[in-house]
């Protein structure tokens, strides 16, 4: 694949919600030829942490990706488990002996399934 991917740009908390109605917090996001690559935090920790949202990448934010839409994790309360979730892996980087190793696990993990470089939708 040449470079590593590079995530996209984020400047605050993302989160995707599903045509079910389900929302996932969101630590970092690719391009991916198939649609858009999202992390969930711990997303090393089990099923399911890593999935490609299939589909155009289309808005300017939110973003839809397919069925799904990628937006700005709401604020103070609006969705207490989304921020909770994003708080939960805040503190897990903070405390981390080697944040920079855990950004070099979720690169390579999105290099081996397939991210691609590009810029932000």
């Amino acid at each position: 694949m040449g470079a590593s991917p590079s995530p996209l740009e984020v400047t605050a908390p993302l989160a995707v919600r599903f045509p079910d109605g389900r929302r996932r917090a969101v630590i970092a996001c690719f391009p991916h030829p198939r649609g858009l690559l999202v992390f969930s935090p711990f997303w090393d920790a089990g099923p399911g942490g890593v999935m490609v949202l299939e589909g155009d990448i289309l808005g300017d934010g939110p973003w839809k990706v397919g069925e799904a839409v990628v937006s700005v994790a709401g604020c103070h309360g609006t969705d207490p488990q989304i921020a909770a979730d994003l708080a939960a892996w805040r503190a897990h980087v903070a405390a981390h002996p080697d944040p920079d190793a855990l950004r070099a696990a979720v690169l390579a993990e999105a290099e081996r399934l397939g991210a691609r470089d590009a810029a932000a939708p």
